[in-house]
């Protein structure tokens, strides 16, 4: 590539960070007795949810909810038309009224990379029989965005496994594009079960303290 490109393509970059710098900046920090915390996602946020729970109790949060489900991916949570768990968080959108949304999710989609969703179900509109993960993580992202839209979120990043080496272009893309926070959870050491993917009950909570003690310093 030659000079003036890779100019151009850095000053690309550099203003699309700091235009997703600038959005971030503009969530207020959470307060906890006003907030209404919703946190959706997979088996990791099923198991987060009780030491979540309890630390944002302790802190007289507002409110606490969790809709999770074990095994589930994005596009799930983000087609209302196809997946009951979307469907499950319309519901919760309207009934409970989240001030602020958690997400747990990514880390299924990363272990289904390049696979065919649900054996070639039409799962996902508007996709038939065999379209991709790739594409259905590239268009069920803002999809689940725009459900959100008007709401603070926050993407809680996947922990790394020994069982699979991350996909740097799935969590980037999910860094870069979602339009609420990310947190990175890549860095946190998180002890885990035999399966080397769960964590046990201290690596939860200490997964747990790093998130809220970022939500309360972000």
């Amino acid at each position: 590539m030659k000079r003036p490109a890779l100019i151009a393509l850095a000053v690309a970059v550099g203003v699309l960070l700091l235009a997703k710098g600038s959005a971030q900046s503009s969530l207020r920090p959470v307060v906890w007795p006003q907030e209404r915390v919703l946190l959706i996602g997979d088996s990791l946020a099923v198991g987060l949810a009780d030491p979540l729970e309890k630390a944002l109790r302790a802190r007289n949060v507002g409110a606490f909810q969790s809709i999770a489900v074990g095994g589930t991916m994005i596009n799930q949570w983000a087609w209302s038309g196809s997946h009951r768990h979307a469907r499950l968080l319309d519901a919760a959108l309207a009934d409970f009224q989240p001030t602020l949304v958690l997400i747990s999710l990514g880390t299924n989609d990363e272990a289904s990379r390049g696979a065919v969703d649900h054996k070639g179900d039409p799962a996902v509109p508007p996709y038939g029989p065999g379209f991709s993960v790739a594409n259905q993580r590239k268009d069920s992202i803002p999809k689940l965005a725009s459900k959100l839209a008007g709401v603070r979120s926050v993407w809680i990043g996947p922990p790394v496994t020994g069982r699979w080496e991350p996909d740097r272009a799935f969590r980037n893309l999910i860094a870069a594009t979602w339009p609420g926070r990310y947190f990175d959870t890549e860095q946190i050491r998180i002890a885990k079960q035999s399966d080397d993917l769960h964590p046990i009950g201290s690596g939860y909570r200490v997964w747990n303290d790093a998130i809220v003690a970022w939500l309360e310093g972000a």
